[in-house]
């Protein structure tokens, strides 16, 4: 991942940079990289109280910091914009581009799910990050979100690998420059530096993995056709946005539809028949009913929160509240 002689003072440096220009970053990431640098034979006596500083005073740990950079002469934070390597000679000169990307869709192993891996000069960083990566559905479709411009973006890239995205996280904040893509690591970042791509390599392999769909199962097409084909303006005008579709878990016969209302007030639930019908066919029929006013439709409704004990404004005569299975969704 790393050319030249990149040294535990420059992976420091890249962290206490990342740390600096973004208020996001946690403090003990910080702390982290000083006691990482110790490890790895880096040494004086303020980065060893770096190393042992709370985490909880920002304003010590700057203090501090700038005393550890002007101790191994380099710049001083902010200074040097995150996309540059700083040499152990002192030198300045643009991060290095990967050789290459690669994103690959494989089934995950909890239930029926699937992720996306990161794989950068052939090592996949989603394992080295929070464990697993994200799903397709919630990176590269309906929406690209790999797409890069030149307003950085921040994006999940990884979970933990229990399926959840919070309990572990990676992000990376993606940005265009010129002819080059810069990746910045947050969070649970699987290397200490961040990555630069070659725009037109970056572009055509995210463009590749998001029209790749053989992964895809006839459930997860299905879902696919559906959102694709509602779309997020059909729906917009009734304040109620498409979430997923999917066979219910207790009954496979029925096929069930997902919808939020726009303020996260209500879940609604549509259901149809699977059973004996094409994928085509039942496809055809769930985008033609959410196409029609959703006063004309037959919905199940659930409150987010108890507060709400009316059916929203937007629910027809044939609207009626809930009442789950002991196994269904």
């Amino acid at each position: 991942m790393k050319s030249g002689p990149q040294s535990s003072r420059v992976q420091f440096y890249d962290t206490a940079t990342r740390w600096s220009t973004e208020p996001a970053t946690e403090n003990q990431v910080l702390v982290n990289a000083a006691a990482q640098a110790l490890a790895d034979g880096l040494d004086s006596a303020s980065l060893r109280k770096l190393a042992m500083a709370p985490p909880d005073d920002r304003d010590e740990l700057r203090d501090l910091v700038d005393v550890v950079v002007a101790e191994f002469a380099l710049p001083s934070l902010g200074t040097i914009a995150p996309p540059v390597a700083v040499y152990d000679d002192g030198s300045e000169v643009p991060r290095r581009r990967a050789d290459s990307i690669r994103l690959q869709v494989v089934p995950a192993d909890t239930d029926g799910d699937f992720a996306v891996e990161v794989y950068i000069d052939g090592i996949e960083m989603t394992s080295l990050g929070a464990g697993l990566g994200l799903g397709p559905k919630d990176l590269l479709i309906p929406v690209n979100r790999l797409v890069a411009t030149s307003e950085a973006a921040m994006v999940p890239i990884a979970r933990c690998e229990c399926g959840f995205y919070g309990c572990g996280a990676t992000d990376v904040r993606i940005r265009r420059d010129g002819d080059v893509v810069h990746w910045d690591w947050f969070k649970e970042a699987p290397v200490s530096l961040g990555v630069t791509f070659d725009a037109a390599h970056y572009d055509a392999e995210v463009a590749r993995a998001a029209a790749d769909l053989s992964w895809e199962t006839d459930k997860e097409t299905a879902e696919r056709l559906v959102l694709e084909r509602v779309g997020v303006e059909a729906l917009a005008d009734s304040g109620l946005v498409a979430q997923w579709a999917a066979p219910t878990y207790d009954d496979p016969s029925v096929y069930r539809v997902g919808l939020v209302t726009a303020d996260h007030a209500y879940q609604v639930f549509l259901h149809f028949t699977i059973e004996g019908r094409r994928l085509t066919d039942l496809v055809d029929e769930v985008v033609a009913t959410l196409q029609q006013p959703p006063s004309t439709w037959s919905a199940q409704v659930r409150a987010i929160d108890a507060e709400y004990t009316s059916l929203p404004a937007v629910a027809g005569p044939a609207w009626a509240w809930y009442e789950p299975t002991r196994r269904g969704r």
